[in-house]
């Protein structure tokens, strides 16, 4: 998957390292900016990155990873990593908004998540319309080996956009603890 549609940065080289900084990207809508660095050592390529994306879409970012289907919002995100490239460790917080999961619409969002050594834990992924909630924690390690809950807070049958839209009568409290 391509990183950018239009990239640009100032870059200064010893051939040991090559430092990225002032770097400025735009993936479909999404902009961004921040430093890279990548350093050829005896132990292999490290990789130091901070990436500030001030406003983007997810269905831009979402695929540089792994491809989560039908999901798009608003973002603004923030990530320090740093480690050999299938090793990284670091931070990333982004908020959410106007968010669309597999046509459920929420208002609101957060995701929080650490990688260490390679491994990406999610703290914290809520999403969030009037008095409902969807939720979702775990980890994807290696080779994309997931161990994730996701859990409903609040959803109501009656507000599902999927049965809005088809004009079925239900009602009632959706229930779901999932484990993938």
């Amino acid at each position: 998957y391509p990183i950018a549609d239009r990239l640009s940065a100032h870059l200064d080289s010893d051939l040991k390292r090559l430092d990225f900084s002032q770097l400025r990207g735009d993936l479909g809508a999404t902009h961004y900016l921040g430093n890279y660095s990548l350093v050829f050592g005896g132990d292999g390529l490290w990789m130091d990155t901070q990436i500030v994306v001030p406003e983007g879409r997810i269905r831009d970012l979402s695929g540089i990873f792994v491809d989560l289907g039908e999901l798009d919002g608003h973002l603004s995100a923030n990530a320090v990593l740093h480690g050999a490239p299938t090793r990284l460790s670091g931070e990333v917080h982004a908020e959410l908004d106007d968010v669309t999961v597999y046509g459920e619409h929420f208002e609101a969002g957060v995701a929080t998540a650490w990688m260490d050594d390679g491994v990406l834990t999610l703290d914290d992924l809520s999403l969030r319309r009037r008095d409902e909630a969807i939720l979702a924690r775990g980890t994807i390690g290696h080779e994309f080996v997931m161990n994730t809950e996701i859990l409903t807070d609040g959803v109501r049958l009656e507000t599902l956009d999927h049965l809005q839209s088809m004009a079925i009568p239900a009602s009632g409290e959706l229930v779901g603890d999932v484990r993938v």
